[in-house]
């Protein structure tokens, strides 16, 4: 029988961190473009008006591209969208029909670190909410849920790392940080929201080089007069060396 020392569990180690390395940085160098579904429960408050709602199951679809400029660089763009109903219980006859549809755009430079590969995205953030309403907003005070339509945007951030685990399993984790530095309501005379700060991470495994993905994701929108949060389920496929 075959006595394992600790020199060859170090080489075994090699042997599955090194690979799982270099394949990384070989998936870095191609055309990526990923398509994928969130489905989890979403609550949002907006403290001036005491308007709290939450919405037990929410899909949102997503696709993100990824295009080699150079070595360990990269153009990245992300689009997201959705659709769900809000109901205020202080206005049980109004439904409140919200499309949220997020962008970013940026830069991307990354590398190898501890196995993996690790990269940082720098650039841009969109994020709009248009809403369509079953009745109109009782008398003449603007009503927050009742606004037409929401913009906030401002800079952004994205770390992601990914390293190879065992055959053609792999981890990946992203994080993703916008102080939302500018917003726009439809209705002037309501409250608006003076800073905004989202935040996002979504680990998962993957199988065959990211062709297939399975995992969680968590986002949080903080202010001083308004907070969003959601969590729940992410699936993707990714079709690689366009």
């Amino acid at each position: 029988m075959r006595s394992w020392t600790p020199l060859t569990f170090a080489l075994v180690a090699l042997s599955v961190a090194l690979p799982g390395a270099a394949r990384a940085a070989e998936l870095d160098e191609q055309s990526q473009v990923m398509l994928g579904l969130t489905r989890g429960t979403m609550s949002e408050q907006f403290l001036p008006q005491d308007v709290d709602v939450s919405v037990r199951q929410i899909e949102r679809y997503f696709a993100q591209a990824r295009f080699p400029l150079a070595p360990g660089n990269a153009f990245v763009a992300r689009l997201n969208r959705c659709n769900y109903p809000l109901v205020d219980p202080d206005f049980p006859d109004a439904v409140h029909l919200r499309t949220e549809t997020a962008l970013m755009l940026g830069d991307e430079l990354g590398g190898r670190v501890l196995g993996g590969y690790l990269s940082l995205a720098v650039g841009w953030s969109a994020r709009a909410y248009e809403t369509e309403n079953t009745a109109s907003a009782p008398g003449t005070a603007p009503a927050y849920l009742f606004v037409p339509f929401q913009l906030q945007h401002g800079p952004a951030a994205v770390v992601k790392y990914r390293r190879g685990l065992i055959g053609p399993l792999a981890f990946v984790f992203d994080v993703e940080w916008v102080p939302y530095a500018f917003t726009t309501l439809s209705t002037p005379n309501l409250h608006t929201f003076p800073w905004m700060m989202y935040y996002a991470a979504a680990p998962r495994f993957t199988l065959w080089d990211d062709k297939i993905a399975l995992g969680y994701y968590y986002e949080r929108s903080n202010g001083t007069t308004l907070n969003r949060e959601s969590s729940g389920f992410l699936a993707s496929i990714t079709v690689a060396g366009l």
